[in-house]
């Protein structure tokens, strides 16, 4: 409805308040929570047809090659079985600090605990 179709303005503020502040933050802290702000992920090293991952953290919104907070590890993919170096300290201090892994980096840590048995 608009102001055209005979509603004024006080109805129309009664029929569509202003979201509150709370509100607000209450959703954005619970993007936060779904979405966190550092992910742990791969980037892509290596030159055309022999690649190679390092993983890293980094924040949610950069790009898969772009800069990182720290390098936590590395990935070869190449030979078999394939090569896997994880810093496991410190992708526990991050995951403590609320980053949130790729599903690729969490299967490659499910593998590295296998092969450590």
């Amino acid at each position: 409805m608009s102001r055209k179709e005979g509603i004024r303005n006080n109805e129309y503020k009664q029929l569509f308040p202003k979201k509150k502040l709370t509100h607000t933050l209450l959703i954005t802290s619970y993007s936060l929570l779904i979405n966190p702000m550092l992910k742990i992920r791969l980037t892509r090293t290596g030159k055309r047809g022999q690649p190679s991952y390092r993983v890293v953290v980094k924040e949610r919104r950069s790009k898969r090659d772009g800069g990182s907070v720290e390098i936590l590890g590395t990935y070869d993919p190449l030979p078999h079985p394939s090569l896997i170096h994880l810093n496991v300290e410190r992708y526990h201090y991050w995951l403590s600090k609320g980053a949130l892994p790729s599903p690729t980096v969490q299967s490659l840590v499910t593998k590295l605990k296998a092969q450590k048995g």
